[in-house]
């Protein structure tokens, strides 16, 4: 893993008791991991008490962090899981909403999806709209079988069976390879 501050290695410092996510949710019992610092002696990281563990994600120990520059806005290690899904979950660095509109409790949304690498760089993107009722995500009929579809095309899952989800899947499938011998 490399410093998202300097791109320096990062190196083991010690073991420390780093609350993950799983941890915090889960209310699991914190446990000692391995804390890692920045090799680089002129990096601020090293002089502000930063540290990040085996997953490359951020924890701020002196809580002197709030000034720090890191690279494309993601503190994520570089060459960790951490910087890949805080592009494409939390969309640091990248470009996040195109348009919002509020219309009493219905609003509609125009995002970028991404897709990225352990490197933090994007790889693909996509247009996503979204429509929300009331704070409640709202995924229409079609948009749930494209979804169905894109994973069976990866080869994650199977289609559905005995589903009204596979008629239309399979309608998608039979309409795509119309007119293709």
């Amino acid at each position: 893993m490399r410093c998202p501050i300097c791109k320096s290695k990062l190196v083991f410092w010690k073991q420390l008791e780093l609350e993950t996510l799983d941890e915090h949710v889960w209310c699991l019992p914190v446990v000692a991991k391995n804390a890692y610092i920045c090799s680089n002696d002129d990096c601020i990281g090293s002089s502000k008490g930063v540290c990040w563990n085996d997953g490359g994600t951020f924890y701020d120990i002196s809580l002197g962090a709030k000034d720090i520059k890191f690279i494309n806005d993601n503190n994520g290690a570089f060459g960790s899981f951490q910087r890949e899904i805080n592009v494409s979950i939390y969309k640091m660095g990248v470009a996040k909403e195109l348009f919002h509109i509020k219309l009493g409790k219905l609003s509609i949304h125009l995002e970028w999806n991404y897709d990225a690498n352990e490197d933090g760089e994007v790889l693909s993107k996509r247009l996503s709209p979204k429509i929300c009722y009331d704070c409640v995500l709202w995924h229409s009929p079609l948009s749930k079988a494209k979804f169905i579809l894109r994973r069976h095309r990866r080869g994650l899952e199977p289609l559905p069976n005995r589903t009204w989800v596979h008629k239309v899947v399979n309608f998608v499938i039979n309409i795509s390879h119309i007119g293709r011998s």
